[in-house]
């Protein structure tokens, strides 16, 4: 018993502490990070997309059929695929439609992209019949409405989803300062979604034509989005 008392301290000096090193909590930043979008999407932008297709007296497309005559009147065109505009391979071939003029905005702004980056913009939505929106509706929760003040402006054929995923900084950046001229003449309706990227417009029959000052701004400060 006593060697072992008298062993304990010289036992106890050896003892070496070792510290737990403090456990770093890497706090997931992504939910909070601020993501600037020039147009943000809002219900009043697409109140305005409707009040534009009603000043414009654009009709909404119901079905195939429906389509395929306003086709032959000329009142529906194909998108014109370009070295500055592309088609999404998934965009079916019965929707690669669109007025006359949303070619011309097309060609315009892929042609300043291209000059830029060496490559095209690409078309990812095109027009949608109300049946094929009322089965978008039933998988995506994005999908606007079929009807009321806030229903898909795709159904007028003047809207395009443009791809935003995918592309870098300074290339979404310079999209945006176009789009930015663009409705600031009155000839687009933009929204910048995240949920699925894309540039939405809608395209004014006025494109390239005269400045129209646009009547609803969409345009906001920086808010906390998850891209």
């Amino acid at each position: 018993m006593l060697l072992l008392l008298t062993a304990l301290p010289a036992w106890s000096a050896q003892v070496v502490v070792v510290r737990a090193k403090p456990v770093k909590h890497h706090r997931h930043w992504w939910p909070f990070r601020k993501v600037y979008r020039a147009f943000p999407p809002s219900h009043e932008a697409l109140v305005a997309q409707n009040r534009l297709a009603d000043q414009l007296g654009l009709n909404r497309f119901f079905d195939d059929s429906d389509l395929q005559e306003a086709v032959e009147r000329g009142d529906m065109v194909s998108i014109q695929e370009t070295q500055y505009v592309q088609l999404a391979h998934t965009l079916p071939l019965e929707r690669r439609l669109v007025r006359p003029w949303v070619n011309d905005f097309l060609q315009d702004l892929g042609q300043k992209f291209y000059e830029q980056y060496h490559q095209p913009i690409q078309v990812n939505s095109a027009v949608r019949t109300y049946l094929v929106q009322v089965k978008l509706r039933r998988w995506n929760r994005n999908a606007a409405p079929v009807e009321g003040e806030s229903a898909s402006s795709h159904m007028t054929g003047a809207t395009v989803d443009l791809q935003r995923r995918g592309l870098k900084k300074g290339q979404i950046r310079f999209m945006e300062m176009q789009l930015l001229l663009y409705y600031a003449r009155g000839w687009i309706i933009e929204e910048e979604e995240l949920a699925q990227p894309c540039f939405h417009t809608m395209v004014s029959g006025t494109f390239g034509k005269v400045d129209v000052p646009t009547t609803t701004s969409t345009i906001d400060e920086e808010i906390p989005v998850v891209e």
